[in-house]
């Protein structure tokens, strides 16, 4: 995969999934849920607001993190992957919108209420993997690669990684086996039950059928 002005195409690189600035399948692990959950404030005396964090994760469910303003940003992803039990952790990243509408890394290593394009408000950040490998084997652990296939499946469905019909076929039906399990024609006899997921932006039926083929 490569980068783009405005997503992604495919061929053999690393990519690095935005040019963004920074600071300007199996189960989730043990002791997850799918319910927003307020982790205890950040420990040690760092001053500044408590501030309330929203986290958009890669399975889309919000969970919701106390941290003091003054805390460096590494200090929120660290909670964020304490509760994700990650282990592989520089693989991903948090990132936000300013009130521009322009995305932007967070940067770990300046206080929360020092990254001025941060909402102030309600701050809402998503959990996102920051770039691709060509060889996602490279990834020791399974729970890693669960987690790149969500980033895959949210990038190729918002319209954020840019492929042809038939590379977006073939990675819909690999999405659509990890949720379903293997094709059998007598439960599905036609293209309309994958009518009710979204693939890719302007999803049709011709799309249908060469993923269920």
């Amino acid at each position: 995969l490569t980068s783009s002005a405005g997503g992604m195409t495919v061929n053999n690189s690393t990519l690095d999934r935005h040019s963004m600035k920074e600071g300007s399948g199996p189960p989730p692990p043990p002791g997850s849920n799918n319910k927003a959950v307020t982790p205890p404030p950040t420990p040690g005396k760092i001053g500044g607001k408590l501030m309330t964090v929203k986290v958009q994760m890669l399975d889309e469910t919000i969970s919701l993190f106390q941290i003091q303003g003054k805390a460096a940003g590494r200090m929120l992803f660290d909670q964020v992957c304490k509760q994700l039990n990650l282990m592989e952790t520089d693989y991903f990243g948090l990132e936000y919108i300013d009130t521009h509408g322009t995305m932007f890394w967070l940067d770990r290593d300046k206080a929360m209420n020092q990254q001025i394009c941060l909402p102030s408000n309600d701050p809402v950040l998503r959990f996102t993997l920051k770039f691709y490998l060509p060889d996602p084997s490279q990834m020791e652990e399974e729970y890693t690669r669960y987690l790149a296939a969500l980033q895959i499946k949210r990038d190729l469905a918002s319209g954020h990684l840019h492929c042809n019909d038939n590379t977006a076929a073939l990675m819909a039906s690999y999405i659509v086996q990890a949720e379903c399990g293997d094709f059998m024609e007598d439960d599905y006899p036609d293209h309309t039950y994958l009518s009710k997921h979204k693939f890719i932006p302007g999803q049709n039926n011709q799309l249908e059928k060469k993923i269920m083929e």
